[in-house]
């Protein structure tokens, strides 16, 4: 071949690359994150945005996505992580061993024991069923009923639930007042599940409000705050756990055979018991993402560092999992709880990013398509609702605080993940959520 023949082949060769047009095309997102950065309902307020691109193993967009933002409940996305590697397919309900007269229970921290929402309930079925002694052993720990930095003035609140060894009930009661304002007796109460012995107060409001009930900081004692034209109430508050010794005392309403050890026993010592599964992980996990349930986010995060350390410690297991498992993190964060209630965690956008890719790959996106909520469903039932099926993602919100992060399928089929961040804007939360579906929605559309 001469070499005019050789270089009109290879000038042809080189107009056939510029004009071919792979699957896998570079995006343009800069339009819409601009317009995004612009929203007034984000004025003022500090953004991070990243858009990765995990076929072509790049970014497609950056804005401050090295910064590190307090993230909300897009915390509960390395609780799901750490669930995923450590849980296996299903919750260890209890551990126990067995003798010729009684059964010794040790508790995991399984969130779902005599939860409504689990109906199939075969830790409290082995339990009622057996004629045997019962006798509970609580084990060793090293964590706090509540977690670091969380606001004290919310331990009334349902979604600030205690956390501890054995969880029963999601460590919540439900306690609902009639006519509070006009009789004001105590046989109006009813409380389910009931616990006993605590001492009730009635107050008139100083102001005039709805009929609100206050738990004691540190005791179940109520207080029934009232005003002149009376009304019903009904509450969800958590219960002061003591430890496990709320758990017991309503356990043995339903099991007379159960006694308590107060003996803790160490890791060593319940190596050799059996384990007896409660739930699957996935439908756990499911719950605990569609409805930014904290309390099992807590919970699932205890129960994976009693699998990995064989004691449960949120801050031992953090430190270890970011030292190992996740220690190739873009940046280290500050990650104090499972739940994102602390306002302690700080995250960057491309660390959520490296974890959804590296969820993607470790766990598959279908699996996690069934866990995470879509548009319509969960947190997200009142956003992207026509698009539904090409978004899974996690939302985090905390006053003046809101997050997004998942994973997005464009018109074209070209999956993509990204994290949203703004915190310290002072519009409404929900006028946060629209403007980050109008920039998702636009990057679907458009590419």
């Amino acid at each position: 071949m001469t070499p005019n023949k050789i270089f009109t082949l290879v000038l042809v060769i080189f107009i056939v690359l510029l004009s071919f047009k792979p699957n896998a095309q570079i995006i343009d997102v800069s339009a819409a994150a601009k317009e995004l950065i612009a929203d007034t309902a984000l004025t003022g307020s500090h953004i991070g945005i990243c858009i990765y691109d995990p076929t072509l193993n790049e970014y497609s967009y950056k804005y401050n996505s090295d910064k590190y933002f307090i993230p909300a409940s897009n915390t509960k996305l390395f609780t799901t992580y750490v669930s995923l590697k450590f849980l296996g397919d299903s919750l260890d309900g209890i551990r126990y061993r067995e003798t010729k007269d009684s059964i010794y229970i040790a508790p995991t921290g399984d969130p779902t024991l005599l939860v409504d929402d689990f109906n199939n309930q075969r830790v409290y079925n082995f339990l009622k069923n057996t004629k045997k002694h019962l006798l509970f052993e609580d084990i060793e720990s090293k964590m706090e009923r509540l977690g670091l930095g969380w606001a004290w003035d919310d331990y009334n609140e349902d979604y600030m639930a205690e956390r501890n060894t054995f969880p029963l009930y999601g460590n919540v009661f439900s306690i609902e007042c009639k006519s509070a304002g006009k009789k004001r007796k105590n046989n109006e109460l009813k409380m389910d599940p009931t616990i006993k012995n605590i001492n009730i107060h009635f107050a008139k409001a100083v102001k005039e409000e709805e009929t609100i009930i206050k738990r004691g900081l540190a005791s179940n004692d109520l207080e029934i705050i009232f005003n002149d034209k009376g009304g019903d109430v009904k509450q969800k508050i958590p219960f002061c756990t003591n430890g496990v010794e709320t758990a017991i005392e309503l356990l043995k309403e339903k099991i007379p055979n159960l006694s308590f050890s107060y003996k803790k026993l160490m890791a060593e010592e319940i190596a050799s018991y059996k384990s007896l599964k409660s739930q699957p992980t996935d439908s756990v996990l499911r719950k605990m993402m569609h409805e930014s349930d904290n309390f099992f986010a807590e919970q699932l995060l205890l129960m994976s560092s009693s699998r990995k350390l064989g004691y449960m410690s949120d801050q031992i297991f953090i430190d270890s999992i970011l030292s190992h498992e996740l220690k190739d993190l873009p940046q280290k964060p500050k990650w104090v709880d499972g739940s994102g209630l602390s306002r302690y965690n700080l995250f960057t956008p491309e660390s959520f990013v490296f974890l959804l890719n590296k969820m993607k790959n470790e766990f598959g996106l279908e699996r996690l398509k069934n866990i995470l909520p879509t548009g319509g469903t969960g947190t997200l039932k009142k956003y992207f609702q026509s698009d539904s099926s090409y978004i899974f993602a996690k939302t985090g919100t905390l006053s003046n605080h809101s997050s997004l992060c998942g994973y997005l399928i464009t018109k074209k089929g070209k999956l993509l993940i990204f994290s949203l961040i703004a915190n310290n804007y002072f519009s409404k939360a929900s006028s946060v959520r629209k403007s980050f579906e109008k920039f998702l929605k636009d990057l679907r559309n458009e590419n």
